[in-house]
């Protein structure tokens, strides 16, 4: 299988995706969101490849080659970093031999209505239910978000030589893994050894978001700003 990048924005299933390119693949697996540098501590970035773009600008091929080098599966959340930053990521994994997998969900009131309900509550696992307590999205930085996201990928997409566009509603496809699994070159037998877990992890996975839809306040006002 080619070590890969999932381009993802947050809430469209990227998680999943990852666990599926875990069964199938011996490159090692990188964090989730690894290049994020974002600080919790004061101690640095939290994330395992965080401190790159902390770095000069200058830097960033470098470090970013040297990480692409060793082969890593990569989800990325485009948009929590710079559009020069990801385009140098395209150009280190491109050198390193990376395919690309885009993963879209076309339905963006459900993603923003998912993203707004986990920024304000930390509900980020399905589990977490009891901690939303109907708070108002904020529909402004929601949608500087979703505008982002659309500006960095028609920016990013013209650089990617080879992308499989996946979408998040299709995610329960199995017409679907199999041919990205052709895309990745997976051991066909691997496929099939996998696929009972990959039925099993699109069934229960997910985080369920859609039921706390009636208790958003301002939903109208986010469906309005997305028209």
């Amino acid at each position: 299988m080619n070590p890969c990048i999932i381009w993802a924005t947050q809430r469209s299933r990227s998680t999943l995706v990852r666990q599926i390119l875990e069964l199938w693949s011996d490159w090692p697996m990188a964090d989730d969101e690894p290049f994020d540098p974002a600080v919790f501590d004061g101690s640095g970035p939290h994330w395992q490849f965080g401190w790159i773009a902390c770095r000069p600008e200058a830097e960033w091929p470098m470090h970013l080659r040297q990480v692409c080098d060793e082969g890593w599966i990569i989800k990325h959340v485009y948009d929590l970093l710079p559009l020069n930053f990801n385009l140098a990521l395209v150009r280190a994994a491109d050198a390193s031999g990376y395919r690309h997998i885009h993963l879209d969900r076309l339905d963006a009131l459900a993603r923003l209505v998912s993203l707004g309900v986990a920024i304000s509550s930390c509900r980020w696992t399905r589990d977490q239910h009891g901690k939303y307590q109907g708070q108002p999205l904020n529909v402004a930085w929601l949608i500087a978000r979703h505008n982002e996201a659309k500006r960095q990928w028609r920016a990013i997409s013209e650089k990617l030589p080879l992308c499989f566009e996946l979408r998040s509603e299709r995610l329960n496809t199995t017409s679907d893994f199999e041919r990205l699994s052709r895309f990745l070159h997976v051991d066909h037998a691997r496929w099939r050894e996998t696929l009972p877990r990959i039925n099993e992890m699109v069934r229960t996975g997910g985080q369920d978001t859609a039921a706390l839809r009636p208790r958003v306040p301002n939903v109208a006002e986010l469906r309005r700003a997305l028209a």
